[in-house]
């Protein structure tokens, strides 16, 4: 798994409170898993200082309980049948394109 961040790191690097954080993870709005009884968020949903616009609404397709190396996975990997202008993307991109 490329590297994730503690509840601390993710609410500084958002600009909120950890309890703030742990609300939004519970409420499936900031995408985290537990890993050794620990909530992590993956680096990968992250641009700059926020949280990749566009992402939460293809989470939303996701399967419920999808575990966190395929969620990784698909999000950064190229995908040949996500294609705009002819160029395949990967999950990542298009959910910041917000397509």
């Amino acid at each position: 798994m490329h590297s994730t961040l503690s509840t601390r790191e993710t609410a500084e690097l958002l600009g909120l409170g950890q309890s703030t954080v742990r609300r939004y993870s519970a409420a499936g709005a900031l995408y985290s898993f537990v890993h050794k009884g620990r909530l992590r968020f993956p680096r990968w949903k992250f641009a700059g200082s926020g949280v990749l616009p566009g992402l939460s609404h293809v989470l939303a397709q996701l399967p419920v309980g999808v575990h966190p190396q395929a969620a990784e996975g698909f999000f950064t990997s190229e995908n040949t049948e996500l294609v705009a202008g002819g160029v395949a993307l990967h999950s990542g991109a298009v959910a910041r394109r917000g397509e």
